[in-house]
């Protein structure tokens, strides 16, 4: 049988759990002492040869005795015995089986019911006779015969004895509980059927074998045949107990089950038992599992306060991954680490694997610098306690490093997991491919629009390489996961919204981008079978609200809460409130603030910035609505006049009449006429220039497309003006001046408004110029500030941080003949390309033209390792296997990397030999005493020349600061790992086990049926 031992945290070996004990709580500790616990795992083995005895009181010799406790570091695998129970099929069915027959009909506890019961039919009589075998013999004739007449009697009366003593009598009696009791009745039977069960599993008949059969059929979904399993045992005195009602909880811990917990727990005090802190890690998990986060920090203090139990290492993983969840408050970042903090330093535990892992985890959703070093750090602390990094690890790194869009390195973390052999998954892909996804989204824009740099090659870059990453997992055959497709449809959506934002009038590129994000929200989730959450509604609902398509993103917005049942996440309330702040329509800011009493609703935090970003989104879409508002007007005054000339009102070309009529007002007073204008007055000129010349609703005869007027291109514009008889003096867009080369202009009017004097404010709108010349708003002030608007970019241009802009036709005009002369030979286009051809006169021709890029100078190229060649020019190189790589080299990968060396050798060679300035000057020495030195420098030359790799710092460091010792003995776990891993078995190595495991295996089955028939012999010569 296996016998059941108490479960130590999975990041402590057992002999650092004794340090442990005996550093930080000592003699006085509740349960076992260090010393009966140290002697108890002396007897077992676990501690080392070269174990000394902890010495109390001295500090310094526990921290000694640490480092060398870090040279036996935690075993990771431990033997997880409800998972083997759940894994035996038969027995597990044999369990069902029995759990059903107890729902159905309970045993009876009445003695002999069990002898001809069918539901509980008796065991064979073997096992009857072998335990009547197992009666002590008795040594004197009077006790025999006294036993032989009692049993006379007992047969004589049978059942129906008055005197005869029940079970649950005896039980109480003699203290044994009546599972361990046989009076022939159905319990008896129910309880040897059990315990064989148990036996199968490798369990004893026993409270704690009871515990992890409940524990599995808790686990399995099993809720009702668990309970009756825990009747049954209550019944026959195996309990009930916290433990007990520990496993009965794990069911609806797992579901989310809060109300089924709580009742739990509840029974339990009316029963009398005091919940353990195993029964409210129980109800944690529920709360948890029900996304109830901030009730488990509340029992932790419940648990604290009222059951006066304080937390272990196990509550405080559960508290940190519900923080690590919570996102109903603003400050769980924070918080966590302070728990983190307070567990190790106040409480003493050390932070084992899953602790690090939630941290972790938590950390790594922080964009800020400072959280993702302490990620980082985390990792190595992991690695220094002798905690092997694993894929959730790495897994949590690599999410740390895409926050900010840290592309080298996730692919540094996913090199380093090929080179430690660990395996690569589908979700770090998927995290990859989202770093990919901030890179874009936090490249620097402004910058690549000052050098005129287009950014389309920089997406289609990461996109190659985001399908190609897909391309691998199809490849090879791996299951395709929801989060590896959202993250594509992502990339997808962000570089069409980039695309919109950055290159508005490249509409090719923008209708690419769009069709393949609609290619894959339309068919690439039905093509892998796989259901659309909420992150993937988020992404397409971001990119219809950018392109202001509103009725679809409503209807998809509710496609998702009523028909799928999505509980909506921030991003996606935030892209429709901005969605209908910036669309300029009536009534938009409120369709917006009513999306954001939605997100109080649901419990989202509001944070202050969020609503300064709408004031400021409502803000500048004044603007747009006000245009529309405009448009709205000019059609209507369009169909009032078309109205009005349809009924021929106003249009017969006839005076108004000055007949002396008076019209009366609704009071009987005088309604006074206009005076009659004089015909030499401006306004005379006026009206006659409205009757004759064609209305400006007339200029067009049809509308365009959409129903707004025509009028935007200039052949429109020109046709309109020349028939009100006006000839323009822009006949082409080319004769208007390029404003959108001006950069202080746009700067003026986004910092002052418009320009002091500017003839664009005439009309007396938001930024018309001051009235006057005083006062802190005049035109002395607002001058004075355009003017430090320029002083400031000029100083930016001087200190180097802005490029110089190219010279103007004004400031080429006066110049001194030889400054000008030098332009004109070199074509300088800027001042820093003048000073170069001045400074570097190898670099023009002997005519003064400057040299192409090409005839100057090029690198020599690096290590000519080809296969280390190829992994660097493949993109792809960190996401595949070493197998892929290899693949790839054995074929013509080979023959073309050796091609292209050699062109860019001979390259080099030329360049090299026609290259002057900046020549490196390798002087050789003699045999002297400074021969280190020349070697060391002849090192360094041919590092520079790539033909010598050396490593970044030394491999280990010793006693030069005070961390050194560190990561010596790190590096000396890493040594006593390597010698004691275990070799993968030779094809003999496996044969020889085979045959020895089948050796064993017919030994023990001839073992078994020796001592099987030595107990029927024996049994036939006792009868």
């Amino acid at each position: 049988m296996l016998a059941t031992a108490k479960r130590l945290p999975k990041a402590l070996s057992p002999y650092a759990q004794a340090l442990k004990h005996v550093a930080l709580r000592g003699t006085v500790a509740f349960g076992p002492s260090a010393k009966e616990m140290e002697l108890d795992m002396y007897r077992k083995g676990t501690l080392p040869p070269d174990y000394r005895p902890p010495v109390q009181g001295k500090w310094d010799d526990t921290i000694e005795r640490w480092a060398y406790a870090w040279q036996f570091p935690a075993e990771e695998e431990q033997e997880d015995i409800v998972g083997a129970v759940e894994r035996n099929s038969s027995g597990m069915q044999a369990l069902l089986d029995f759990g059903n027959r107890l729902l159905q009909s309970p045993p009876s506890t009445q003695p002999h019911s069990g002898k001809c019961s069918k539901v509980y039919p008796p065991i064979a009589g073997v096992l009857n006779n072998e335990l009547a075998g197992l009666l002590p013999p008795s040594s004197s004739y009077e006790h025999l015969e006294q036993a032989v007449s009692e049993l006379i009697t007992f047969s004589d009366t049978g059942s129906t004895s008055h005197g005869a003593m029940t079970a649950a009598e005896l039980a109480a009696r003699v203290n044994v509980p009546v599972a361990y009791i046989d009076d022939n009745s159905e319990v008896s039977n129910a309880s040897k059927e059990l315990a064989g069960i148990l036996e199968d599993f490798g369990l004893e008949y026993t409270e704690e074998g009871l515990i992890i059969v409940i524990s599995a059929l808790s686990q399995q979904q099993y809720t009702s045949m668990s309970r009756a399993v825990f009747d049954f045992a209550c019944a026959v005195g195996l309990g009930p107990s916290a433990e007990l009602y520990k496993a009965l909880m794990r069911h609806a811990s797992r579901s989310g089950n809060v109300n089924a917990s709580m009742a739990l727990i509840e029974e339990m005090k009316a029963k009398g038992i005091t919940p353990r802190i195993g029964n409210w890690h129980e109800l944690m998990r529920a709360f948890h599992q029900a996304k109830d986060y901030p009730a488990v920090s509340q029992i932790v203090d419940n648990m604290k306060m009222y059951a006066n139990i304080e937390p272990n290492e196990v509550t405080f993983a559960i508290q940190l991954k519900a923080l690590a969840k919570d996102s109903s408050q603003l400050n769980s970042l924070a918080e966590s680490i302070q728990l983190f903090d307070q567990m190790e330093n106040v409480y003493g535990f050390i932070a084992s694997r899953p602790h690090y892992d939630v941290m972790m985890y938590h950390l790594s959703q922080s964009p800020k610098p400072e959280m993702r070093l302490r990620c980082e750090e985390l990792a190595h602390k992991m690695e220094l306690m002798g905690i092997v990094w694993n894929a959730t690890t790495y897994l949590n790194l690599i999410r740390s490093a895409q926050v900010v869009g840290d592309i080298a390195a996730v692919e540094r973390y996913l090199s380093k997991m090929r080179d430690d052999g660990v395996v690569v998954g589908i979700t770090h892909l998927s995290w990859a491919i989202q770093a990919h996804v901030q890179s874009i989204i936090r490249a620097d824009y402004p910058a690549m629009r000052e050098k005129a740099e287009d950014p389309l090659p920089l997406w289609l870059d990461h996109l190659e390489t985001c399908f190609g990453i897909y391309n691998l997992v199809v490849r090879r055959g791996w299951t395709m996961q929801l989060p590896f497709v959202n993250a594509l449809l992502r990339l997808c959506c962000q570089a069409t919204i980039l695309a919109m934002e950055h290159t508005p009038d490249q509409t090719t590129t923008i209708g690419r981008f769009e069709e393949q994000s609609n290619k894959i929200w339309n068919q690439t989730f039905e093509e892998w079978h796989l259901k659309k959450d909420v992150y993937s509604y988020e992404c397409y609902i971001a990119l219809l609200a950018h392109q202001q398509r509103i009725d679809e993103a409503e209807k998809l917005f509710q496609e998702m809460v009523l028909k799928e049942d999505l509980t909506p996440s921030r991003r996606t309330y935030d892209c429709l409130i901005f969605m209908h702040l910036s669309s300029g329509e009536e009534g938009g800011t409120a369709r917006a603030l009513r999306y954001l009493e939605a997100m109080e609703r649901a419990g989202i935090q509001i944070r202050p910035s969020f609503l300064k970003k709408i004031v400021r989104v409502n803000n500048a879409a004044g603007y747009k609505r006000d245009m529309k508002r405009r448009a709205r007007r000019i059609m209507q005054a369009r169909e009032e006049y078309l109205a009005r000339k349809e009924h021929n009102r106003g249009f017969n070309g006839e005076p108004p009449s000055t007949s002396p009529t008076v019209d009366v007002g609704a009071e009987g007073n005088p309604v006074l006429t206009p005076l009659p204008i004089s015909a030499s007055s401006t306004l005379a000129w006026w009206e006659n220039w409205k009757r004759e010349t064609t209305s400006k609703h007339e200029l067009f005869s049809e509308e365009s497309a959409d129903g707004t007027p025509k009028g935007e291109n200039f052949e429109e514009k020109n046709d309109a003006l020349k028939k009100l008889g006006i000839i323009s003096a822009f006949p082409t867009k080319d004769y208007l001046q390029r404003l959108d080369r001006q950069k202080l202009l746009p700067q003026i009017r986004s910092e002052e408004g418009e320009v002091a004097g500017s003839l664009w404010a005439m009309d007396g709108g938001e930024f018309s110029y001051p009235k006057d010349g005083g006062g802190p708003q005049g035109w002395g002030i607002r001058l004075w500030r355009e003017r430090q608007i320029v002083k400031r970019e000029h100083q930016k241009i001087l200190d180097g941080a802005e490029s110089v802009p190219p010279l103007s036709a004004l400031g080429n005009a006066a110049r001194t003949a030889d400054v000008q002369l030098d332009i004109e030979r070199s074509g300088a286009r800027t001042p820093g390309e003048l000073s170069d051809y001045r400074q570097y006169p190898h670099h023009r021709f002997d005519t003064g033209a400057l040299k192409p890029v090409l005839e100057t100078a090029a690198d020599v190229p690096i290590s000519g390792e080809l296969v280390w060649q190829g992994e660097s020019r493949d993109k792809l190189s960190p996401y595949k296997s070493d197998e892929e790589i290899a693949l790839e080299n054995d074929n013509t990968f080979f023959s073309e990397l050796s091609e292209d060396a050699k062109e860019k050798m001979n390259a080099a060679v030329k360049a090299m030999q026609t290259k002057e300035e900046n020549a490196l000057d390798i002087k050789g020495k003699g045999v002297t005493r400074r021969s280190k030195y020349d070697y060391l420098e002849k090192w360094r030359e041919m590092y520079r020349h790539g033909t010598l790799e050396v490593p970044e710092g030394p491999t280990l460091r010793f006693g030069r600061t005070s961390e050194d010792h560190k990561d010596t003995m790190a590096s000396l776990v890493r040594e006593w790992y390597q010698r004691n891993k275990k070799k993968p078995g030779t094809l003999d190595d496996i044969e020889r086990w085979e045959r020895d495991s089948q050796r064993e295996k017919e030994a023990s089955v001839s073992r078994r049926a020796l001592k099987k028939r030595n107990r029927v012999r024996r049994h036939h010569k006792e009868t």
